[in-house]
C-alpha cells in the first residue's frame, strides 16, 4: 500500500471540489470520487487540459450503466464506473482510480499486457470470452472469468493515433463454474438418467434455436428455441431438410459445416445470416457439434443458433459513437486552428493576440460543452434560448468587425432539442472554418430565425466562394441527416457564387422535447 498512496491522487481542496468540469458531472459515487481527486499530482494533470478524447471517453463511462473501465495514456492511468466498481474488492476499489494499470493489475499484466499493448499500437479491437482473469478479492485470490473487449480510443495527438484504450467487460464467473459442474455430474454413470432430464428440459427452454440433423440435413429434432426464432412449429420442421432456412446465396455453406463435422471437427460462433419462415432474415451465431452412436461414429450434428440480432445493434451503436468521437476531436483541432489564425490577423501586440486566443478557445469549449447538454447531476437541464443558444456557438468566431450577426425571435427550447440543435450550428460553423466564409478574414454568417407552425433558420455564408466539401459525403453529412430527421425537420444547401444559404426547418410543436 505504500506505492499505491505515493502514486494515487490526493482528494483536492474544498474549494477545487466545487470547480467541476462539464463533462465529469453525474457518474454516481465514482463520478464524486473522481471529482474528488487532486489530479494535478497526477500525470494527468488537471482536468481542465486533458485531451478532448478523454473527456468524451470519461462522459461515456458516467453515462452508462454496463461495466466499463478506461485506461489513458503512456502511463494507462485507471478511470471506471460504479457498475465496474461492484467487481472489485476494497484491495482496489476506490484506491485504483487515477493509478497505472501496470500497478493496479500487477499479478495479472501477463495476461492483459499483451492486449492492452494490441490496442495501444493501432492494431485494432481485442475480444475475449470467458476469459480466465484471476484477481486479488476480499483478501484472497480467486479464479475470475469475463467476457471483455479492449477498444481503440481515437486520439490524432496521440502515438498511432491511439490515446488509451476503452473497456466493457461482464463477470461470467458464475456462469463458468455452473456449467463446469454440470459437466462433472454429466460424466458420473449414476446420474445419467437425471442429467438427460435435465438436458432436455434446458433444450426446450433455451432461448436458443437448438436442432438435430442427420448427415443428409434432415432435421430431426427442434426446440421452442428454434419455434420462437425461425417461425416454424416442431411439426412443420421435423422431416424437412436444414437447407430451408438459408438464404439461397449462402447454401454452399451447409456442405462445408457437413465436411466439417463428417471428420469429426467442431464448429464454434460461426456468424452468418439465416432465413425464417416469413422469409425475413435474422443474424446468427452458429455452434455446430458432431453426434455419435454408442460405436462413436459420426451419424449426424447438433446445431445451437443464437439471435445476435440486439448485439450487432450494440456494437453498430457503439462503432457509431466511436465515430462520433473522432469526428468531434478532428472538427475541435480544425476549429482551434481557424480561431488561431483569425486571432493573428486581428491582433496587433503579442499581448492582444494571447488574450484573444484564450477568449476564444474558452468560448469554443462553453460551446462545445452544448453539444453535451442532457442530465446535470441528476438533475434535468431547463429550456434554453434559441438566439442564446445560436450567440454562444459562434461568439468564439466574432473578430469585433460585425462578421456575425443573429436576428431571432424569443424561441425557447427543450434540452433534447438544444442539445441537437447544438450539435447543428456546432457542424455548420466546423464545415465554414474548414470551407467557407469563416476560413475568409472578410467572410461573414448570418442567422435569421422566424416561427409560425414551423420553426425556419436561415444559416447565410457571404464574402467566400464556397463550394460542396468533401465532408459532405463523410460522416458529418450522416451526423447532420441523422439529427435532422431525429428533430422530425429538413435541410436544404444553396451554393451560390458569393456564398452558401443552409435552409433548417422543424415543426414548432417538436421544440419543447
Amino acid at each position: 500500500m505504500g506505492l499505491l498512496t505515493r502514486i494515487l491522487p490526493k482528494r483536492a481542496p474544498a474549494g477545487a471540489q466545487s470547480e467541476t468540469l462539464a463533462f465529469m458531472a453525474g457518474g454516481g459515487a465514482m463520478g464524486a470520487h473522481m471529482r474528488g481527486l487532486d489530479w494535478s499530482k497526477s500525470p494527468l494533470g488537471p482536468p481542465q487540459g486533458w485531451p478532448q478524447a478523454l473527456r468524451l471517453a470519461v462522459r461515456l463511462m458516467f453515462n452508462t450503466g454496463h461495466p466499463m473501465h478506461i485506461w489513458w495514456g503512456p502511463e494507462l492511468i485507471c478511470f471506471y464506473n460504479d457498475a465496474y466498481s461492484r467487481s472489485l474488492g476494497p484491495e482496489r476499489h476506490p484506491g485504483s482510480m487515477g493509478l497505472p494499470a501496470r500497478i493496479v493489475w500487477a499479478e495479472i499484466w501477463d495476461v492483459i499486457g499483451p492486449q492492452i499493448d494490441h490496442v495501444m499500437s493501432g492494431s485494432g479491437a481485442t475480444w475475449h470470452e470467458n476469459q480466465l482473469v484471476p484477481i486479488t478479492r476480499n483478501g484472497k485470490l480467486e479464479n475470475a472469468y469475463w467476457t471483455y473487449s479492449f477498444s481503440p480510443i481515437d486520439d490524432d495527438t496521440a502515438p498511432d493515433g491511439v490515446g488509451g484504450v476503452l473497456v466493457i467487460c461482464t463477470e461470467t464467473t458464475q456462469q463458468v463454474l455452473s456449467l463446469e459442474q454440470y459437466s462433472k455430474q454429466l460424466n458420473d454413470r449414476t446420474l445419467v438418467h437425471v442429467a438427460a432430464e435435465r438436458l432436455a428440459s434446458i433444450v426446450e427452454s433455451s432461448d436458443d434455436a437448438i436442432i438435430s440433423k442427420d448427415l443428409n440435413s434432415t432435421i430431426i429434432s427442434w426446440n421452442g428455441g428454434a419455434a420462437r426464432i425461425f417461425g416454424y412449429t416442431e411439426e412443420e420442421a421435423i422431416g424437412q431438410s436444414v437447407t430451408m432456412l438459408i438464404p439461397e446465396d449462402l447454401l454452399d455453406q451447409e456442405a462445408l459445416i457437413l465436411s466439417r463435422i463428417v471428420k469429426g471437427e467442431r464448429i464454434d460462433h460461426f456468424e452468418t445470416v439465416r432465413k425464417r419462415k416469413d422469409g425475413t432474415l435474422v443474424d446468427v451465431s452458429l455452434t455446430v457439434s458432431p453426434v455419435r452412436d454408442n460405436s462413436g461414429t459420426i451419424i449426424g450434428a447438433s446445431k445451437v443458433a443464437r439471435d445476435i440480432t440486439e448485439t450487432r445493434k450494440a456494437q453498430d451503436k457503439q462503432k457509431l459513437l466511436m465515430r462520433e468521437m473522432s469526428h468531434r476531436i478532428k472538427n475541435i483541432f480544425a476549429v482551434a486552428s481557424g480561431v488561431v489564425a483569425a486571432s493573428v490577423k486581428a491582433a496587433t501586440t503579442p499581448k492582444d493576440l494571447a488574450g484573444a486566443i484564450q477568449s476564444r478557445l474558452g468560448a469554443l469549449a462553453r460551446a462545445h460543452d452544448l453539444t453535451l447538454q442532457g442530465d446535470h447531476d441528476g438533475a434535468r437541464v431547463g429550456n434554453t434560448s434559441l438566439a442564446e443558444l445560436v450567440r454562444t456557438i459562434l461568439s468564439p468566431y466574432d473578430d469585433g468587425r460585425g462578421n456575425i450577426s443573429i436576428a431571432c425571435p424569443k424561441i425557447e427550447c427543450g434540452p433534447g432539442v438544444a442539445t441537437a440543435f447544438a450539435l447543428l450550428l456546432h457542424e455548420f460553423a466546423t464545415n465554414s472554418v474548414k470551407y467557407g466564409a469563416l476560413s475568409d478574414h472578410a467572410g461573414s454568417i448570418n442567422v435569421s430565425c422566424s416561427a409560425g407552425e414551423t420553426l425556419v433558420m436561415t444559416w447565410t455564408e457571404t464574402g467566400a466562394a464556397a463550394e460542396p466539401s468533401a465532408d459532405q459525403q463523410g460522416f458529418g453529412s450522416f451526423l447532420v441527416k441523422a439529427t435532422v430527421g431525429a428533430l422530425g425537420g429538413t435541410i436544404e444547401r444553396d451554393w451560390l457564387p458569393g456564398g452558401l444559404v443552409i435552409t433548417l426547418a422543424v415543426p414548432c410543436n417538436r421544440l419543447k422535447h
